[in-house]
């Protein structure tokens, strides 16, 4: 059943962000040619505001998903009813909290959006509007855990999808007809809302033992013993949300809104690509965390190391794909006018691998808690990144800014390795940094000999595709032979067998 869920979940990702994928791109098309590229920047600049700003949720969600696994392997619906009231309250506080800080922060927008060209009315405007959407997370979707821990986000992703449809056709046609940005960030409110309250709905009738009037105190979320994991998850929480919330305030401040609006188009195929990758790769974090706390853990550190593998092959072919094909796809979808230098797109395909290559690991980290083990490492490296792109910005403009994210992002991944190893894994840590000095030289070679033999192809969609069939066989073909013969291989062929039993049978 655990296969089967998460053979459905990742299936329902694939079409969705396929179909989600081709409308935002021609919505972006479509902006582009009707609409200022500073409106780009806006939105980009207040997306990373709201993300510094959500540190006040202090990562609650991971820390109730970690308490919601044994509850709901257990079927204690008692418990899971407390749980979800505490999330709900929470969550509240939380929401309530977002809201006064982004107003509090409306005076001091004019110190970070340099080179404005509109009114500061009509920004307070923008800026105001996107604060709400973003509100929507903290008062609607808490249901949405039930879902995720239950292995059965694939109903998420059918209204979520059917939704976003809705709000990018009626998006087309608001750019087109009526030039409005401000009729285009309400459409985005809107389908927020809808989404939420449609999986709202669906959460009643999937699981009616819900009890929403369930009253939850302070005592009830001391018994839950989650004050130790959110004192200790704050500073990852801060560190990491700082991390990933601060390229586009830097390059907002020091080299102007125009600039974060071409970098919003490089985010914009990076979010779908990670959103793809992330939806069909998901169900695997509950499954991993159901296998932990399940009693059948003795083979837990082959798949481990199974599934760290798979990681380093899927973040090869993503990093390399981003490579060959990112810049010569902006420049047939957009124009060259578009284009940021090669220097930046290297240390951000640097920054893809190392993100993928540990993306299973992460899973498995989520799924202990004890956030204190890698406080350190992720608080140094948020620290790195914060000195390293503000000074590099000054020399090397949005490369600078790529190289000290990509050289940080080191640090964290450290961080997570600590904690598997020291919570799970038997084996001696030198190993899996063994394994990742050789991975990462096989990833340069086939990152050099794909990079030559694809500047032969021209940006054509003939070119693209060319390119991409290029990529597939020879990062494929290197990885099958060096490792055709490794344990790891061996067990992803299992696995294979398996879900065919389960598909066919």
């Amino acid at each position: 059943m655990r296969i089967k869920n998460t053979l459905k979940n990742s299936l329902y990702a694939i079409l969705s962000y396929f179909l989600l994928a081709i409308l935002a791109l021609a919505v972006r098309k479509v902006f582009i040619q009707f609409l200022p590229v500073e409106y780009l920047g806006y939105e980009g600049l207040f997306g990373n505001l709201f993300a510094l700003i959500a540190i006040a949720d202090l990562g609650i969600e991971t820390v109730i998903l970690y308490r919601m696994f044994p509850a709901f392997a257990k079927k204690d619906r008692e418990e899971i009813n407390k749980i979800i009231a505490i999330y709900k309250l929470l969550y509240r506080f939380v929401g309530l909290a977002i809201f006064i800080i982004g107003i509090c922060l409306l005076p001091f927008l004019k110190f970070i959006v340099s080179e404005q060209k509109t009114s500061w009315n009509y920004i307070y405007i923008v800026y105001l509007i996107q604060l709400l959407a973003s509100l929507c997370t903290y008062f609607l979707a808490y249901k949405r855990l039930m879902f995720i821990v239950d292995q059965k986000e694939y109903i998420c992703t059918k209204a979520d999808t059917f939704c976003s449809v809705v709000m990018n056709v009626i998006r087309l046609a608001v750019i087109i007809l009526f030039n409005s940005y401000i009729l285009y960030l309400v459409t985005s409110l809107v389908t927020n809302i809808a989404s939420n309250i449609i999986i709202s709905n669906k959460i009643k009738k999937e699981y009616p033992f819900l009890n929403e009037s369930t009253k939850v105190t302070f005592k009830d979320i001391q018994s839950l013993g989650i004050k130790n994991d959110l004192k200790n998850n704050i500073v990852q929480k801060i560190c990491t949300t700082i991390y990933s919330g601060t390229d586009n305030i830097i390059v907002s401040t020091f080299l102007g809104i125009s600039k974060v609006g071409i970098l919003a188009n490089y985010y914009l195929i990076q979010s779908y690509i990670t959103k793809f990758f992330t939806k069909l790769l998901s169900p695997f974090q509950m499954s991993i965390g159901n296998y932990i706390y399940s009693e059948d853990t003795e083979s837990g550190g082959m798949f481990f190391r199974m599934f760290d593998f798979i990681s380093f092959f899927i973040a090869t072919i993503i990093s390399i794909s981003y490579m060959v094909l990112l810049n010569p796809f902006i420049e047939l979808w957009l124009g060259s006018n578009y284009l940021l230098s090669n220097g930046f797109v290297f240390f951000f395909v640097f920054n893809q691998y190392i993100t993928w290559n540990h993306q299973f690991l992460c899973y498995y980290r989520y799924s202990f808690g004890n956030y204190e083990l890698d406080r350190t490492p992720i608080f140094i490296a948020t620290i790195l990144n914060i000195v390293l792109s503000v000074s590099l910005c000054k020399s090397l403009g949005v490369t600078g800014v790529m190289l000290g994210t990509a050289v940080a992002n080191i640090g964290i991944w450290y961080g997570r390795v600590r904690v598997v190893y020291s919570e799970y894994m038997k084996e001696n840590i030198k190993h899996y940094f063994y394994r990742q000095i050789i991975r990462i030289i096989l990833w340069g070679i086939e990152l050099v000999i794909v990079y030559n033999i694809c500047n032969f192809f021209q940006a054509t969609p003939l070119g693209i595709l060319e390119r991409l069939l290029t990529i597939l066989i020879i990062v494929c073909s290197f990885n099958f032979i060096f490792y055709s013969k490794t344990k790891e291989m061996k067990l992803i062929f299992e696995y294979i067998k398996k879900i065919k039993e389960v598909t066919l049978g």
